[in-house]
């Protein structure tokens, strides 16, 4: 604080404006302040910390400019420090420590012309004015900035404006030379002539008086002779400064009401930078240290009481009997016990029926298992008309013709269509190579690949050609309707006539010189080289497939299921099982022969018979290929494509081993499971359950199929034993199985399904909860179970003391105790409603409950009082004997010291629920609307220091 006074005579008008106007300004002030409100300061730990650095960076401008106004020269600034000296130099903002943020700027101050601060630009800038800004800014949480800032005006109280007098031809005259009446020269000494004072030049640029005296406040020695209400000072010698003073009192939290807005019930601390909470809608809060946030929302259960025995292990119980555990990453509802499969070894301790068992460990899980088969290929329709003829190259390098000129190709992974040859539906297409192939259709269309475009080679004219068989770049025939037959010689097609004419659906060329086709009316033809001739006529018969093993070796498939086999000199036939027209043939070898029609039929020859291999439906098989003994295609009408290869079975079940709760006709109630489920897959479990280690007819028969791997609801099955059978179906690709990966079934979870009101914890394995009719129920470290009483009301709050005592209360005035292993009725009161109960040891416990009455128990008998400002007392919480603390209805706050009960705070009307006290200089209370009050140490609001009494040593001072 600077003080100055002037020893000398004489002052100017404007002098004693600005001298009333001071004195005005600091009465005003100081009676606001006397009669401003001590309120508490209502904000928490962060905001605190920030006002402090606001108030340090405005105490340390006033420094630097108690010092040297003309360092006030930046628009915006930081500080440091130089030899316990504060110093400001340029800068946009700084950060400190971690978290907080802070920028000082600097304003002109302006005024009016009734010298008023105004708004820049006014009537005239004042040049002894600064306004400083603070702002201090912190992150809440992602995305959630919060401030604080303040505001403070300097004034150049040194300053002296040298104003030239109107003398005529006066000493101050000739001194005073300046056209502008002003002298900003550096010595200006006019000493001469009474009234003016000398100003020196400092080497700072700087001006002091060289006259006159000043008194100051700069030290805790000055400070302290003065008095304080609510302000202290803070540090010693010339760093010294006046704060205003702590108390410790309860507060709002910054996330009071902000984290979410339901009621919240009951809180729980395992340390002060470790909290839990809990309320309405399942909403969970976690304190961190720093802020509190919502950890889990479990839905709409309202969650009642929370215990936390560590930072991994914690219980919250709530309407509808429901118990939450957390494990120190997440909080999941407690469902009793439960067996599980999870590894090979326990998989395989079951039984499998087109299932087995992949991987091991932890990684292990459960598929259907492999074989070769015949399943639809995914882009099997893809194109929705009829496909006529296959070819293969290679397993990655097929080709396919279509009607309305569509050929398609697969390249190893799918099929797609390459060209669009036109109208012309494309009856028979034969691959010599990768680059060589031929195609043939309607309206005499022959198509020729190059290996990288399908060009039409010849028109014939009207015919239909059915199929083609090329033997080298220079020796290609085409077989059609009508005994339509031409070979293309490399340069030209030449049409042939065949004797016995009739419709030639297939041909295969063994070599040039030995050639067979085959067709309606039981015909088949041979080419010797020279000419053709009919070989046989076997009747009806319409063969629509021929294939040739060797000269001596072939196979002519037909219509009505029949079939010929070629033995060098005649062919014998014969009828397919289930027989259906046959319209292609394809020979692996003598033992390995496929073929394929009518009515979704596919057979096999093994080398001593035909056989019906698969039976897929109504499909129409028109063209067979195969690429080895374990791949081939097979396409038909309407697009359809099946795919011989090794594909996962279409079902499978597992019967797993028998698992022993140990626990004669306990209640299994649901199951959840891991599974990866294949686009159209599916996977479905069934139990059945018994009081005999091995099935048999007392056993439940199997559940209907559940299908929800989340929580599947086993509708309370009893009985010591359980069995589970797994149930796998394919999807849309053979080539993907459904998978089990592990499997939960749970037993003895719902202990109860009435509302629960609280719960206290002894250790993990000695838990208590309490709520409606009466309910109480213990966890043992492995179940729930239920408590006997012997009342019937409603249980609203319970706090063990150890493992073999404990107080329970409720309505009707119902206080219970545990003691011997048991709960028995200790007091009843009458008609009170008990809501809580704290318990400092054997012989010291309270009650709280409606219209403000309590019970204090002694350790022979309960006592009632009514506790003053009385509203309904929802918690209780006691640190000592002496430190006992409570809440209610109307945001009231109670303390008991010892003696009496005395109303500490009342903030209004909130409902407050919960409150644990940490310390005797720390707590939390919780309530409505998600409210959240702190007990600690916060600044007062306001505060007033009058200073010691100065003394000028002359009488009629001016100061």
């Amino acid at each position: 604080m600077l003080l100055v006074f002037n020893d000398k005579f004489g002052q100017s008008l404007l002098e004693i404006i600005i001298a009333i106007a001071i004195f005005s300004l600091i009465g005003a002030a100081i009676a606001t302040m006397v009669t401003g409100s001590l309120s508490v300061l209502t904000k928490g730990g962060d905001q605190i910390e920030a006002d402090a650095l606001a108030q340090e960076a405005i105490e340390a401008v006033r420094s630097v400019h108690d010092g040297a106004w003309n360092e006030i020269i930046y628009d915006s600034a930081v500080l440091s420090t130089s030899s316990s000296q504060w110093i400001i130099s340029s800068g946009l903002s700084e950060l400190i420590g971690s978290r907080f943020t802070r920028t000082i700027t600097f304003e002109d101050v302006c005024r009016d012309s009734l010298d008023n601060i105004d708004i820049c630009p006014s009537n005239y800038v004042d040049v002894n004015s600064k306004k400083v800004t603070v702002i201090v800014s912190w992150e809440v949480r992602e995305g959630v900035t919060n401030s604080v800032q303040r505001i403070a005006y300097l004034t150049n109280w040194d300053s002296r404006d040298w104003v030239q007098t109107d003398w005529v031809d006066g000493n101050g005259q000739i001194e005073w030379s300046d056209p502008e009446m002003y002298d900003f020269s550096i010595d200006i000494n006019t000493t001469d002539t009474a009234g003016q004072i000398t100003l020196a030049d400092e080497e700072d640029g700087s001006w002091t008086l060289s006259g006159g005296k000043e008194v100051i406040d700069t030290t805790d020695i000055d400070f302290n002779s003065g008095l304080f209400t609510d302000i202290i000072v803070r540090d010693i010698d010339v760093d010294a400064s006046l704060i205003l003073a702590t108390t410790t009192t309860w507060a709002l939290h910054n996330d009071s009401s902000s984290t979410t807005i339901e009621q919240l019930n009951d809180i729980s601390f395992i340390s002060t930078s470790s909290a839990w909470a809990v309320g309405d809608s399942g909403k969970i809060l976690n304190f961190t240290g720093l802020s509190w946030l919502e950890d889990s929302d479990i839905g709409t259960t309202d969650l009642n009481g929370i215990d936390m025995i560590s930072d991994s292990d914690g219980w919250a119980v709530g309407d509808g009997g429901e118990r939450y555990k957390y494990n120190g990453t997440t909080w999941a509802q407690d469902i009793g016990q439960a067996v599980v499969d999870a590894t090979d070894a326990d998989f395989n301790l079951g039984e499998f029926s087109g299932t087995e068992v992949s991987g091991i460990g932890d990684e292990a899980k459960l598929i259907l298992s492999q074989s070769i088969s015949w399943a639809e290929h995914g882009d099997s329709g893809s194109i929705s008309i009829d496909i006529n003829d296959i070819s293969i190259v290679s397993s990655s390098d097929i080709w396919a013709g279509a009607d309305s000129g569509k050929i398609i190709h697969f390249n190893g992974v799918g099929w797609t269509e390459t060209i669009d040859l036109g109208n012309s539906n494309v009856n028979g297409i034969k691959m010599r190579t990768s680059s060589d192939g031929w195609a043939v259709g309607n309206s005499g269309k022959i198509w020729h690949y190059n290996g990288t475009n399908w060009n039409e080679d010849d028109d014939t004219g009207r015919e239909t050609w059915n199929d083609v068989a090329p033997i080298a770049n220079n020796d290609v025939w085409v077989v059609g309707e009508g005994g339509s037959l031409a070979r293309y010689d490399g340069s030209s097609w030449i049409e042939y006539d065949i004797p016995n004419s009739a419709n030639i659906e297939s041909i295969f060329a063994i070599s040039s010189s030995d050639i067979w086709a085959v067709g309606a009316s039981g015909r088949i033809w041979h080419y010797d080289g020279a000419s053709w001739s009919l070989n046989i006529d076997t009747g009806n018969e319409t063969w629509y497939g021929l294939v040739m093993l060797s000269a001596s070796s072939g196979w002519a498939v037909g219509s009505s299921g029949r079939v010929a086999e070629y033995n060098g000199i005649t062919w014998t036939e014969s009828t397919l099982p289930s027989s259906a027209d046959i319209l292609e043939v394809h020979a692996i070898s003598s033992s390995n022969i496929w073929a394929t029609g009518a009515s979704g039929r596919i057979w096999h020859y093994d080398g001593a018979s035909w056989s019906l291999n698969i039976d897929i439906g109504n499909e129409v098989w028109n063209g067979i290929s195969m690429a080895g003994a374990d791949e081939g295609w097979v396409v038909g009408d309407d697009g359809k494509i099946y795919q011989l290869s090794t594909f996962y079975n279409n079902s499978g079940t597992f019967l797993s081993q028998v698992f022993d709760s140990g626990i004669e006709d306990i209640s299994w109630d649901t199951a959840n499971w891991t599974e990866v489920l294949p686009p159209g897959a599916d996977l479905t479990i069934a139990v059945r359950t018994g009081n005999t280690s091995i099935p048999d007819g007392s056993w439940t028969s199997f559940t209907s199929e559940n299908t929800n791997p989340i929580t599947s609801d086993l509708n309370v099955l009893e009985g010591r034993y359980l069995q589970y059978r797994a149930t796998l179906s394919i999807g849309d690709s053979a080539s993907e199985s459904p998978e089990l990966e592990d499997i939960t079934i749970n037993y003895a979870g719902e202990v109860t399904t009435q509302n629960l009101n609280a719960i206290s914890t002894v250790s993990s394995s000695d838990i208590w909860a309490v709520g409606q009719n009466a309910t109480i129920i213990h966890y043992d470290g492995n179940l729930w179970t239920s408590a006997s009483t012997n009342i019937s009301e409603d249980i609203n709050g319970i706090d063990m003391l150890s493992t073999s005592d404990g107080w329970a209360v409720g309505d009707s005035g119902k206080i219970l105790r545990f003691q011997n292993g048991n709960w028995s009725q200790y007091s009843d009161t009458g008609r009170e409603i008990w809501n809580s109960v704290a318990a400092i040891n054997a012989n010291d416990a309270w009650a709280v409950g409606n219209d403000g009455k309590i019970a204090h128990f002694n350790g022979s008998s309960w006592t009632e009082s009514t506790i003053p400002s009385s509203a309904h007392i929802l918690a209780v919480h006691a640190l000592t004997s002496s430190n006992i603390w409570a809440v209610g209805d109307s945001g009231r706050f109670w303390r008991y010291g010892g003696n009496n009960w005395a109303l500490e705070l009342d903030t209004g009307g909130e409902i407050l629920r919960g409150i644990e006290m940490i310390s005797a200089s720390s707590g939390w209370v919780i309530g409505s609307n998600g409210v959240i009050y702190e007990y600690g140490v916060f600044y007062y609001n306001s505060g007033v220091f009058e200073s010691r009494i100065i003394d000028s040593g002359e009488a009629g001072t001016e100061w």
